[in-house]
């Protein structure tokens, strides 16, 4: 008897193709893991018992079948000996009949200890078949759990923009970015999000990766355009130009400020940067918006 493959082949899988996930989940991933890989070999002991009690069994069975072989030579022996007797007189005939009779007898003494040798090896074959099964059961309930998506206690919305908050306070900004990033990647529907888009463009800004910048303020102005901080961004991200010397799409950026959003303070402030920089020599084109 060989355990099906397809309850092995289900534990592997979980192995191989796990993906990852929260922490917890992997840490039961793991623990489920070790469970699978116990009970394989527990299974593979079994299997080597029912192996060798099957080996023992079928050397067993040829003994007995040349035991038998040997009794019935001898009976059929006796049979001729009967017939050859019967000839000569009734009391010979008699006592070969008597004789076959005990070696009938003998032979039923002798299958008797045999027949039940092999009663006591089937069951214990039973016996290692519902262990085995058992097993079987346990390995696939097993292998189910560990494919069945666990319910992680992942943080909400709100919970990942205060963690991301403190960071930002903290002029963690490295910090702030990514759990900024996590917020726009489940809570996208949230009435937080124009905030927290402006707030990865200006965590950039602060770092000074003034490329990155300017992508996630256009990602702001772009996706929500009528905004309070639509002034800001788009001052920002003039300021990120300047410093990375693009006059052209400085002056642009500005410009749309001073048109789009005039009587601001962010206006003010565009107007005066626009004359420092056409005071300043030509830069280099740049990108547009």
């Amino acid at each position: 008897m060989r355990i099906p493959g397809s309850i092995l082949i289900a534990g592997f899988v979980v192995l191989l193709f796990a993906g990852p996930s929260a922490s917890a989940k992997d840490n039961d991933i793991v623990l489920l893991q070790g469970d699978v890989v116990k009970l394989q070999q527990t299974v593979q002991k079994l299997q080597d018992a029912v192996d060798a009690k099957n080996a023992a069994m079928i050397s067993q069975m040829e003994k007995i079948a040349d035991s038998v072989n040997n009794i019935s030579l001898n009976m059929q022996k006796m049979t001729e000996q009967v017939n050859t007797l019967h000839t000569d007189n009734t009391a010979a005939n008699t006592a070969a009949a008597a004789g076959v009779t005990r070696m009938v007898t003998l032979t039923s003494e002798l299958l008797g200890p045999v027949d039940k040798q092999l009663a006591d090896l089937q069951k214990s074959v039973g016996t290692t078949n519902e262990a085995v099964t058992s097993i079987n059961t346990q390995m696939r309930f097993l292998t189910e759990q560990a494919m069945k998506p666990t319910t992680s206690n992942a943080p909400s919305c709100k919970d990942l923009k205060q963690d991301a908050d403190r960071s930002y306070a903290s002029n963690y900004f490295e910090d702030a970015v990514t759990g900024y990033r996590a917020f726009m990647s489940q809570c996208m529907a949230d009435p937080k999000a124009a905030e927290v888009q402006y707030q990865i463009a200006d965590a950039l800004f602060n770092m000074k990766k003034f490329d990155q910048a300017v992508t996630d303020y256009d990602i702001f102005l772009n996706n929500f355009p009528v905004n309070d901080k639509s002034s800001s961004a788009l001052l920002r991200k003039g300021l990120a130009y300047m410093e990375l010397k693009n006059t052209a799409e400085a002056k642009a950026a500005f410009t749309r400020v001073t048109k789009e959003f005039p009587n601001t303070s962010q206006a003010t402030t565009a107007k005066s940067k626009l004359q420092e920089l056409n005071a300043a020599p030509a830069g280099r084109g740049g990108r547009g918006n």
